[in-house]
């Protein structure tokens, strides 16, 4: 700065010189009035707003690095999702945080919050404060709670925003279907909630901890006991999940199940060969890798076909269901329990039919080529990473029955949480968000300092 103010002085000063003798040719058209003085004044200037501007950029940077809560760098996980998620809630990523509370799911200020949140709700329900409206005190321990879980980050913002939808019917100050429509609709909540579960259910990787177990108890070698399994087990998780989540999850370990099946089985024809086999003779060996590529096809129509028809069994299996049940010319008059009632019979025909054709079309005599150890080997790299029959794997089923027992029993419940008038207020929907707050906060094993979700 000051260089350039003795730059302009300097020019300035090389200017200011006395005023000549008029020449003779005074009416001679006058020099242009850029002169050298005020180009270099005016580069001055704009050297000098660059700078100002760069200084201010960087006290906004420096203002924006305050506001991440000195997190500390090794703290910071390595994927792109959650570096978001570390950007929106650096409190509850800080796993390196002290958190000698809830099976080392929270720190101190998250029990001081939890505390706060639970004497609200209880003072104001126990209490009448507020006499002129008759839930306003119901309303005010809601309200409450969730600040108290929004302020001290008890559980991520986005899942403490649906609180209200949980405690609201529960509180009989509205019915599910009006607070779901300050968010969306009923059934778009209904569904946000089971995907909670499902997303759940395959970060336990429960679905292949459930088929590994089975097989080992059932042996491998038989195709017919392989695709008996695999289509069981996709029925039943349909139920509780999205028919395309569970075909997504059962899919990769059919995969990867085949894959040995045939490597195994051209190892076992190349040593036949070797050994000697007649020209022109088909070896029983290059017969079966043929019949286990083929049962690889039926194996993946299985699992579709059994997670379709579970997912005819509820409202919740597949979209359809719960978009034919939240049509307004229906009233609501179908509820889970009706449905579930109508459907298993049909969903288990289904699925018993399907068993049969892919029997005799894939699985009819064929040997499948796959040794135990195959399977202790993914067994030992599962129990590596989730350990033995870790708690996260029994939470996470316990909450999936959890839903699909409350959903079953949603009649009794509509009969005991009613308004004045006798019309019931809980829904489905409350069901799903109450299971899915279960996962946001119970403890999970395996990832220390972090919940089940």
């Amino acid at each position: 700065a000051e260089a350039a103010s003795a730059a302009a002085a300097a020019a300035g000063a090389s200017v200011a010189v006395e005023a000549p003798e008029l020449p003779a040719d005074y009416g001679a058209p006058l020099q242009s009035p850029f002169s050298d003085s005020n180009v270099l004044a005016r580069k001055v200037s704009l050297t000098s707003r660059a700078g100002s501007s760069l200084s201010r950029a960087g006290s906004t940077l420096q203002r924006a690095a305050s506001s991440v809560k000195l997190q500390r760098a090794s703290s910071l996980p390595l994927e792109d999702d959650d570096l978001r998620y570390a950007a929106s809630m650096p409190g509850l990523m800080d796993v390196e945080a002290d958190r000698p509370f809830c099976f080392g799911l929270w720190k101190t200020q998250q029990l001081v919050g939890f505390i706060f949140g639970v004497l609200i709700l209880v003072v104001f329900l126990s209490v009448k404060v507020v006499k002129t409206y008759n839930k306003a005190d119901a309303m005010i321990a809601v309200a409450g709670l969730t600040a108290c879980f929004w302020i001290f980050e008890v559980m991520p913002i986005y899942v403490t925003a649906l609180l209200p939808v949980v405690l609201m019917p529960l509180f009989s100050i509205t019915s599910t279907q009006i607070a779901a429509a300050a968010y969306w609709n009923w059934v778009s909540m209904l569904f946000l909630g089971a995907f909670m579960v499902d997303v759940a259910m395959e970060r336990a990787e429960l679905p292949r901890t459930l088929l590994l177990r089975l097989l080992r108890k059932t042996g491998v070698t038989r195709a017919w006991v392989v695709l008996a399994i695999f289509m069981a087990v996709a029925w039943l998780l349909s139920m509780v999940c999205s028919d395309v989540a569970v075909t997504l999850m059962l899919a990769p370990f059919a995969t990867g199940l085949l894959n040995a099946a045939e490597e195994e089985a051209m190892n076992a024809a190349a040593t036949s060969l070797e050994l000697g086999a007649r020209a022109g003779e088909r070896p029983d060996e290059e017969a079966n890798l043929k019949a286990v590529s083929r049962f690889g096809a039926g194996l993946s129509l299985g699992i579709a076909y059994a997670a379709s028809a579970g997912g005819l069994a509820t409202t919740v299996g597949t979209p359809a269901n719960a978009l034919l049940v939240g049509q307004e010319i229906l009233g609501g008059a179908i509820s889970f329990d009706k449905w579930f009632a109508f459907a298993l019979p049909i969903s288990a025909c289904v699925v018993v039919v399907a068993y049969v054709i892919l029997y005799f079309m894939y699985a009819h005599g064929v040997q499948l080529p796959i040794s135990h150890e195959t399977l202790a080997e993914q067994e030992g790299d599962m129990e590596g990473g989730t350990g033995r029959a870790s708690s996260d794997e029994m939470l996470v089923g316990g909450i999936a029955g959890l839903l699909i027992v409350l959903l079953c029993f949603q009649p009794f419940i509509d009969r005991c949480v009613t308004n004045p008038l006798g019309e019931p207020l809980s829904g489905s929907a409350t069901t799903a968000c109450l299971c899915a707050c279960l996962l946001f906060l119970l403890p999970s094993s395996l990832r220390p300092g972090e919940a089940l979700l």
